[in-house]
């Protein structure tokens, strides 16, 4: 998974299962953070992607490995 976003260098980027349990945190260091993806399960997951002052924005994923 590649994340864009020039907006939120500095800050972080948390991945969540489902039922909440947190998968992944990853600080942002540049303009494109790629996210490994390989050893999620398949399904739904929740992206929160936070700026340095605290403002965070969530988004859905899908995770289907062929």
């Amino acid at each position: 998974m590649v994340i864009e976003s020039a907006t939120h260098r500095g800050g972080s980027i948390s991945v969540y299962d489902i039922y909440g349990n947190l998968k992944n945190n990853q600080i942002v260091t540049s303009d494109k953070t790629l996210l490994d993806a390989r050893n999620y399960s398949n399904g739904m997951y929740l992206l929160k992607v936070t700026d340095k002052p605290g403002n965070s924005v969530t988004k859905k994923s899908i995770v289907s490995h062929s």
